[in-house]
């Protein structure tokens, strides 16, 4: 009986330590699931796109369908983690002219894409305006100290003194842009200093060859930097 008893016992105990080591692994596997995919779905959750359906200059502390000025979105791409868009959907007559009065547009402090080919209307050249004739001098049109932040397809002229200004972070990209001119691209309406500032930051890109044509028109990702009374674009640092 006593053999029997320890026979049984030891029988009955080696399923109970395998059950219990393998709901322990399943446990950790689960856990290890969550972390993954619970990053996963922060990231994706944390980049959003936000539509510029106004060109007025107004901030009401809101971006949404019924109403979402440039300004309203760049404030809240920078109080939203991740990587986000900044797209335009602005009915009326082209060009979409976004008039800076009385407040610089806030400092991009987090990383985003302003892409103003999104614009329905787009076809191959800049349509949405941001015209600093009315700003406060001493500011830029577009401020990134984010790094990795993108702008492209926008007219930015008459801004004191930068059109744009980089500085704190790299890893920026510029392109498929008029600076210093009108929408037309024939009219120079200069910003005061440099079209693009760059101060002491690595790594941005300025222009490129994608959808360019060698002695053809600036489309494409060429920007076209002209009529600033500064420099194009300086580097300093």
């Amino acid at each position: 009986m006593t053999s029997k008893a320890r026979l049984f016992t030891r029988e009955k105990a080696r399923p109970v330590l395998r059950i219990t080591l393998f709901a322990a692994a399943t446990l950790l596997a689960a856990a290890l699931v969550v972390m993954v995919l619970g990053g996963y779905n922060i990231s994706l959750a944390a980049s959003k796109t936000f539509i510029v359906n106004s060109a007025d200059d107004v901030d009401d502390g809101s971006c949404n369908p019924q109403h979402c000025s440039l300004r309203e979105a760049i404030n809240q791409s920078n109080t939203n983690g991740g990587a986000d868009f900044i797209h335009f959907d602005i009915a009326g007559t082209t060009p979409y002219t976004i008039s800076v009065t009385t407040n610089p547009l806030p400092i991009i402090i987090d990383p985003v894409t302003i892409d103003g080919t999104s614009e329905p209307d787009y076809v191959d050249a800049p349509i949405v305006v941001l015209d600093g004739s009315g700003a406060p001098s001493g500011y830029a049109g577009l401020h990134i100290t984010s790094g990795s932040t993108t702008v492209t397809g926008l007219v930015i002229h008459s801004f004191i003194p930068y059109g744009i200004l980089i500085e704190s972070a790299g890893g920026n990209t510029i392109e498929g842009n008029f600076i210093g001119t009108d929408a037309s691209g024939t009219i120079a309406q200069g910003n005061s200093g440099a079209g693009i500032f760059i101060d002491r930051t690595s790594n941005n890109t300025i222009g490129g060859t994608l959808g360019t044509t060698p002695g053809g028109p600036c489309t494409g990702a060429c920007n076209l930097i002209s009529g600033n009374a500064g420099l194009g674009v300086a580097i300093q640092g």
